[in-house]
């Protein structure tokens, strides 16, 4: 399940093309296409349908500083995960031409992420934030407002009212993608 709060939309999504009887009640208008909605300039194919949207927990962010020093700025960042998601996926939108990058006062120093522009973000993973807040410093080459979107990532499905319970026969797949609730939020900063 993932719940796009910009546009207050909700879908189902499965890899899997097939349907069982337990995801027949969520797979009631199936579509195969891309889920552009978290991987925007993937072909791959994902089984998806609309779904109701459920209230969910959005992700915090707060703003410990962001100053503009020579036609450079300089952000630093706390995300929470109020209803403490797991791991989380951050984009920056490319045109905020990043210059430099730490992750809980981690450097990123890999060329690769700061040259890779196959996707139009600067894109990663991080693990571990049900437990600890996500803090990003930044520096860009640009005063110019960022786009930064967050999709945490919770595992399990929600028990919404009017579906029935996974059974005990079926495994969720493999993987940190499969059986979980994702709520995706962007700012503008």
């Amino acid at each position: 399940y993932i719940l796009n709060s910009d546009s207050n939309e909700a879908y189902w999504f499965s890899p899997k093309q097939f349907i069982d009887e337990w995801k027949s009640q969520f797979f009631t208008q199936p579509e195969l296409k891309p889920l552009s909605v978290l991987y925007p300039k993937s072909s791959y194919k994902y089984l998806q349908n609309k779904a109701v949207v459920y209230h969910q927990s959005l992700p915090e962010l707060k703003v410990i500083s962001d100053s503009i020093t020579v036609g450079k700025r300089s952000v630093h960042l706390s995300i929470t995960s109020t209803r403490k998601a797991q791991n989380c996926q951050v984009r920056i939108h490319r045109d905020a031409n990043l210059s430099a990058l730490r992750i809980n006062d981690k450097a990123i120093t890999s060329a690769e992420f700061f040259r890779d522009t196959s996707s139009g973000f600067y894109s990663f993973y991080y693990f571990g934030l049900s437990e600890k807040a996500l803090e990003l410093s930044m520096n860009f080459n640009s005063k110019e407002k960022i786009e930064l979107i967050l999709i945490d990532s919770k595992l399990g499905l929600p028990d919404f009212e009017g579906y029935k319970p996974m059974p005990d026969f079926i495994i969720p797949d493999k993987g940190f993608i499969s059986n979980v609730t994702l709520v995706k939020r962007t700012w503008k900063l």
